[in-house]
């Protein structure tokens, strides 16, 4: 899909964690909408205690004053110089937006907010996960939430995820061509699920690559071993990678997190590739991209037979206005307030 330049020669700050690359993707999608980005994202995996003091601190902090967040605010501090250092040798930028703005410091977003004309905040994961960020809203001039029940709260807005233009990513594509794609981070609580999942969708005999990250590689396989079709990954995988992995599947299958009711990334990546879904969150049925043609809301209920129908069928086609709707380009215009745009809303 061919973007317009409609933010031509504009200044935005853009900043959110760099974990798994997808910052790297939302500037060049920015980019390619003509904004001039001011990159204040910082690295919130590769950590490491300065001195042991620091290292004593954060054990005070969590184990006998509560302040679960200390690690998080020392990381940010690591990298605090630098990042204060780009914001203060700009001024009067047309835009700022932060995605898991909990990650900021308060002094840093306030910063951030004297410079800019627009102030906005999205966070994509509950509120009721990370509290610390409801004292944070009512610095921002716009803020928004993934999860409808979070609608509201201190004059929050909604929005669903989105996915990225085509055009940011490379060519190459995974040589094997495959029926069903999941790639996620081990959590042991939901692995009897995967797995029975597994031996349903192994009874299928399609051809299928489940990729799931551990960092306990021997201790998990004592427990997980031998299962077809199951790959244990010791290397973290950038969403990029992640993006060209699954772009010769069929069909992706999202396995959300309970502990909100938002739509993933990975069901918005399945719009605008073109590709089938199997997802356990049954709050898609009403959203308007829900088509059972295309989408299978999962439980233990459902049997290798309605698998396999539902794989063997083919695609229906969305609407190109539906499809439009959920792109970067036209999210980034709902949540700066620019018009023309198609309107996202959550569900009631």
């Amino acid at each position: 899909m061919a973007i317009n330049k409609v933010f031509e020669n504009k200044t935005i700050f853009f900043g959110m964690p760099k974990r798994y690359g997808i910052y790297k993707l939302v500037i060049k999608n920015l980019e390619l909408m003509g904004f001039k980005v001011i990159d204040i994202s910082f690295d919130d995996e590769h950590f490491s205690y300065k001195n042991f003091g620091e290292k004593l601190q954060n054990l005070i902090q969590k184990t006998f004053l509560g302040n679960k967040n200390y690690k998080q605010e020392l990381k940010f501090q690591h990298q605090k110089n630098t990042i204060s250092n780009r914001i203060n040798v700009v001024n009067n930028v047309d835009f700022a937006l932060l995605i898991r703005p909990d990650l900021y410091p308060e002094s840093v977003i306030k910063s951030i907010k004297s410079k800019s004309k627009l102030l906005v905040g999205y966070q994509w994961d509950g509120l009721n996960v990370f509290p610390k960020v409801k004292n944070l809203i009512p610095l921002f001039d716009r803020f928004f939430v993934f999860d409808p029940q979070d609608v509201g709260v201190e004059k929050s807005l909604g929005i669903t995820n989105f996915y990225f233009n085509q055009d940011i990513f490379s060519s190459k594509k995974q040589d094997e061509n495959l029926d069903l794609y999941f790639i996620g981070v081990y959590t042991d609580s939901r692995m009897d699920f995967i797995l029975d999942f597994l031996r349903k969708i192994n009874d299928c005999h399609l051809k299928i690559r489940f990729e799931i990250f551990v960092d306990n590689l021997e201790e998990v396989k004592k427990i997980h071993r031998n299962i077809p079709n199951l790959h244990y990954i010791t290397e973290k995988i950038s969403f990029e990678d992640a993006y060209r992995r699954g772009q010769s599947a069929k069909t992706f299958v999202d396995f959300y997190n309970p502990r909100h009711k938002g739509l993933s990334l990975r069901v918005f990546e399945a719009l605008g590739m073109h590709k089938k879904l199997i997802t356990t969150n049954a709050e898609i049925t009403k959203y308007d991209l829900y088509k059972p043609e295309n989408i299978l809301v999962y439980d233990s209920s459902i049997t290798s037979e309605v698998l396999r129908d539902f794989l063997s069928s083919s695609i229906v086609n969305s609407d190109s206005e539906l499809i439009e709707k959920y792109s970067f380009e036209n999210w980034i215009k709902n949540v700066l307030d620019y018009k023309p745009r198609i309107d996202i809303n959550l569900p009631q």
